[in-house]
């Protein structure tokens, strides 16, 4: 049986926020991890306070965010596309995500989740896949235990498979050109990927499954496809990986603290 307190499910969504407006209203703690999020993301982000922690002085000061130095003002929230009202005082929250409204901007509201337009789940990265979990809003303890616990299903192998993927999709967009094709070769290769990974053992080269399925079509030139069995996925791939290593154990030690 369904238990929640919401009318209706929360619609889940990744959403690109590359050069994106967002303003962060408070500079405390939460506001801090809200813009950490952010610049994650590539958005471009605007902070209004009077003061704030160390942490978001520290990227003010580096040019990362913009740091408006003073109390809320309606005008801080035009051009936005997404607001976060993250004050210690519940009446300017609510007025921030009502301006946000306004001015046609999506508000999240730190005290009262439910009083805003978006929940933000709690979520973990390795490589290209990303894991999300809301708990629509019951406990954070919840959403930190389960987001732990489903990250740690998504494992090297995982990642190290969705960037072999990734690049295959790239070279069939430039080697073949009916997507139907295109849409049963990926979707036969991924299978035969991930049959692999559930068995331990090593995922097929791009080349040389291509070779096998359809043969007779042109190699890309200047590539080799895929990474194979002698081709390790790129420096990009590992460096993301590396930094969500470093996510994981930082949710594991924080969860031990709860």
């Amino acid at each position: 049986m369904e238990h929640t307190d919401e009318p209706c499910p929360l619609y889940p969504i990744m959403l690109r926020l590359t050069g994106r407006r967002c303003v962060v209203v408070g500079g405390g703690s939460v506001a801090a991890r809200k813009v950490s999020s952010l610049l994650t993301s590539g958005a471009k982000v605007t902070v209004v306070s009077p003061r704030v922690t160390p942490e978001l002085g520290r990227l003010a000061y580096e040019g990362r965010i913009v740091h408006q130095e003073r109390e809320y003002e309606p005008a801080d929230v035009e051009g936005a596309l997404l607001v976060f009202a993250a004050t210690d005082r519940p009446a300017v929250n609510d007025q921030v995500a009502e301006d946000a409204r306004r001015a046609g901007a999506l508000a999240n509201v730190a005290h009262h989740p439910e009083g805003g337009d978006f929940a933000n789940p709690g979520s973990a990265r390795n490589g290209m896949i990303q894991v999300a979990v809301y708990a629509g809003g019951a406990s954070p303890t919840l959403t930190r235990r389960l987001t732990a616990k489903l990250a740690g299903q998504v494992d090297d192998g995982l990642a190290d498979l969705a960037a072999r993927l990734s690049s295959a999709r790239r070279d069939t967009r430039a080697r073949i050109e009916t997507p139907e094709r295109r849409h049963e070769l990926l979707r036969r290769y991924a299978g035969d990927c991930w049959e692999a990974y559930e068995q331990g053992k090593e995922a097929p080269a791009w080349e040389e499954w291509l070779a096998r399925h359809c043969p007779g079509t042109p190699r890309s030139p200047g590539t080799n496809g895929a990474p194979g069995k002698d081709e390790p996925p790129g420096a990009e791939a590992k460096a993301e990986r590396q930094g969500a290593v470093k996510v994981r154990q930082q949710l594991r030690n924080r969860n031990s603290r709860l």
